[in-house]
């Protein structure tokens, strides 16, 4: 049973990364530079998402989207080697970019700010595939079918081998709902007065950013309309009760995680009414602050009454924590709500919780020094997605828990 959260995935990535360990991303998940077509990304705003979307759909990468392989110890994407050239890092120290003429080595310093923002990207994990199947769409329209995110259907029969026609496969037949990708921005703009005087700005510190934000967003994107969703009063059919019958707090929750896990599996398939929900392969999804203590209950407790065996609660795969996150701002702070400490959500992974990704983290610059704003450099970084989450509403248990000591 694995206990996961952003945390230390994001230190095993990091202690990847020092170690010189060979880290691979496949070529969907890549982050992309492509040329302006949101500006610094205030005109998103302005434009409808119809818009906007046929803008994103039109583009082509300035470098290759293959995948991308790292190995060794580098603070950052400008300190890779770049196909025996150097860095791009020590090509600027010896003076060959010469303001925004990057001429010849243009290619070099667009593949650097690729790696640079994949590196940053891949270390700032998120949560949400652990509940849900993440599908890549490259091709989608701005909204599909939700046959279009299934496996297609097959069938294997019997065949003479003596010409008889074998069955086709067809497009899975399910859920006729339509889902729409949305797109989701964010920009900065170096200006003449920070070129000029502040001493503090630095564009690794700037692409950290972006990446922590860029998994904060995608999770809450996932993971609230969990937390929000209306499951009734506790000792109801999608919201189970703390246990108030165990002799100490150990008990209490034990009982408590098995009650959750039958009450699970007495609800029915949302397609086929006869199939009862399977309650195994489960994930919790809960806070840290529970998490510890869950995790050491389900794994068995000793009993010393003869009539009571506390093994090890084997349904549960995962526990996933989700904490509150904050990011500061100069004059306000942006909240990503996490799981309410003393309540936890049991989730059958499902068919009908998917994420749909058309493109991946984005990023845009442009170079071009503004003569009336005295913008030296604007840039913007965007993602599209479409998020189907109707199996909330079977798939997904409510639980509060029994205080703790």
């Amino acid at each position: 049973m694995k206990l996961i959260t952003r945390e230390s995935l994001k230190s095993d990535m990091e202690a990847n990364f020092q170690s010189g360990k060979k880290v691979f991303v496949a070529p969907d998940e890549t982050a992309r530079v492509v040329p302006v077509i949101f500006g610094s990304g205030r005109n998103l705003k302005d434009m409808g998402q119809g818009e906007a979307f046929r803008l994103m759909n039109s583009t082509h990468p300035l470098s290759m989207q293959g995948d991308i392989t790292v190995t060794g110890n580098y603070r950052s994407g400008f300190d890779v080697p770049m196909n025996g050239k150097g860095s791009v890092r020590e090509m600027v120290t010896a003076g060959k970019f010469v303001g925004n003429t990057l001429n010849e080595n243009w290619q070099q310093f667009i593949d650097a700010l690729r790696i640079d923002l994949t590196i940053r990207k891949v270390v700032n994990q998120t949560i949400r595939q652990n509940i849900y199947k993440v599908v890549s769409l490259p091709n989608a329209d701005r909204i599909i079918t939700l046959q279009e995110m299934f496996p297609y259907a097959f069938e294997f029969l019997e065949n003479n081998g003596e010409g008889q026609s074998v069955p086709m496969g067809e497009t899975m037949s399910g859920q006729k709902d339509y889902t729409t990708f949305f797109i989701k921005a964010t920009g900065f703009v170096y200006t003449l007065l920070a070129s000029m005087f502040d001493k503090t700005l630095d564009f690794t510190k700037v692409t950290d950013g972006v990446a922590d934000a860029y998994a904060l967003q995608r999770d809450e994107d996932a993971i609230k309309p969990i937390l929000d969703y209306a499951y009734g009063a506790a000792e109801t059919t999608k919201h189970t009760g703390a246990d108030a019958t165990g002799a100490n707090p150990q008990e209490k929750l034990y009982i408590t995680m098995l009650t959750a896990i039958a009450d699970l599996g007495l609800r029915p398939d949302p397609m086929f009414a006869d199939l009862k929900i399977v309650p195994d392969g489960l994930v919790l999804l809960c806070s840290s602050q529970d998490a510890y203590n869950i995790q050491s209950v389900i794994a068995g407790l000793p009993s010393g009454n003869a009539s009571r065996v506390y093994r090890a609660i084997t349904q549960i795969d995962k526990i996933v924590t989700y904490d509150s996150s904050y990011t500061l701002f100069s004059n306000r702070t942006k909240t990503y709500t996490g799981v309410t400490p003393g309540i936890a959500y049991l989730i059958k992974p499902n068919r009908y919780m998917m994420i749909g990704v058309k493109r991946d983290l984005t990023m845009e610059m442009d170079a071009t020094p503004n003569v009336l704003t005295l913008a030296r450099t604007e840039k913007a970084w965007y993602y599209s997605e479409t998020i189907y989450n109707a199996g909330i509403s079977s798939f997904i248990q409510k639980i509060t828990l029994p205080a703790w000591y």
